[in-house]
């Protein structure tokens, strides 16, 4: 086994090696799901038996959830990663689509204030949330569109232009339209970082900084309750009985955990106390029940599956792999990062959920789909042939099954 870089080696050619699935990868993935699954059901049973009067109405729906997230899952680890970048663009405009229809027809679904929920049909067929299937779309169109141009990212005209074009449209269509500034701030970090990985000059990405930064600091500044959770981030006990009860009861539940916890089940602030048990807060349950150790737990979780990601970037075989694989990798970790960070107040609250540990659907349909395209990736690495010269591709490192001769 050698172990080198594709511009060092002599007169190659790439040929892509067929492996097994990343296992330790899958194993990650499926005992976040599986944990997830738990703590759904212990933190949502009591607002579940209070409000609909069936106390597995939550746990159930998650398990239908997983189970077809799972299905979709395997089935894309088998579908040729390259398939994906003839139908990028159609993709995207899907998506676009299908945030204009959920604003603009009544077939739009609002819940707590904002209009995010497109309902495909009578009940209780339930609502998906299209804001999550974008992540994958922008990721996937990214890939094909700087994957075959490894100068395009930096140029002007063919690169920086048309990302801030796009970007800027589905930013609007999100924050804009649909109130929802935390996932387009999720949305932006991937495609930045998808965009840097790919060849981005250091002073577009600058750019790109100033430009994200205003848009975000303006739509925090003209919507109240944006710049009121600002507020409270920085003085979470200030309003317990008002703007900073969420924030207040989810450190009381992670500060009375302590190091063991409670124990499974044993939450007092799922009592009705605390705001979304099952969906934004739900790590705080974890802490009241499972103590630090349980958080500890999924913390290291989420980075075993980030250092598994990035590993399948860096053995993929070409560019498309590696930046499909390294947003998709950077959208799983930093949305969880994201959640984590708002629920111990080392950010402000942004109400998103936990990879595939919150309560929901689409959250739950739109990982498992990234994981399984991650799954084919991780199924092809790049060797070596000998006879010609390699192709233009990321200078990433592999390792090639044979020895290159002198």
């Amino acid at each position: 086994m050698v172990s080198t870089t594709l511009e060092r080696l002599p007169a190659t050619k790439i040929k892509t090696l067929r492996h097994n699935l990343d296992y330790p990868l899958l194993v990650t993935v499926a005992v976040l799901v599986i944990f997830g699954v738990v703590m759904v059901y212990s933190s949502s049973y009591v607002v579940a038996y209070r409000e609909l009067d069936d106390p597995h109405y939550f746990f159930v729906r998650q398990v239908v959830w997983v189970g077809l997230g799972m299905i979709l899952m395997l089935a894309l680890s088998r579908v040729p990663y390259h398939w994906w970048a003839k139908w990028a663009t159609p993709g995207l405009v899907i998506i676009v689509i299908a945030l204009l229809v959920t604003q603009f027809t009544p077939l739009g679904v609002d819940y707590g204030g904002a209009r995010r929920w497109l309902r495909l049909g009578p009940p209780p067929i339930p609502a998906l949330q299209p804001s999550d299937f974008a992540k994958l779309a922008i990721i996937v169109f990214l890939a094909a569109f700087l994957g075959d141009h490894p100068t395009r990212a930096s140029e002007v005209r063919r690169g920086l232009l048309p990302f801030i074009g796009v970007m800027g449209m589905l930013a609007g269509l999100m924050v804009i339209a649909q109130r929802d500034l935390g996932t387009t701030i999720i949305v932006l970090v991937i495609a930045t970082t998808v965009f840097f990985v790919g060849g981005a000059d250091p002073w577009h990405l600058g750019v790109i900084a100033v430009i994200g930064s205003a848009f975000g600091l303006v739509m925090a500044a003209i919507e109240p309750y944006r710049w009121q959770r600002i507020t409270t981030f920085l003085s979470p006990f200030q309003d317990t009985q008002g703007s900073g009860y969420q924030m207040a009861h989810i450190l009381m539940a992670l500060g009375s955990g302590g190091l063991t916890g409670q124990g499974l089940g044993a939450s007092r602030e799922k009592f009705m106390y605390l705001p979304g048990t099952h969906t934004d807060s739900i790590f705080a349950v974890v802490g009241e029940e499972l103590g630090l150790i349980g958080c500890l737990a999924v913390v290291l979780l989420f980075a075993l599956l980030a250092y598994r990601g990035y590993q399948v970037a860096l053995r993929a075989p070409d560019r498309l792999g590696f930046l499909m694989a390294t947003g998709i990798t950077t959208w799983i970790t930093f949305q969880a990062f994201v959640n984590l960070a708002g629920t111990t107040n080392t950010l402000p609250l942004t109400g998103v959920p936990l990879p595939f540990i919150s309560s929901g659907g689409s959250s739950m349909i739109a990982c498992l789909m990234g994981v399984g395209v991650l799954l084919n990736i991780s199924r092809h690495r790049a060797g070596v042939v000998e006879g010609s010269a390699p192709a233009s591709r990321p200078a990433i490192t592999v390792t090639s099954t044979r020895r290159t001769r002198g």
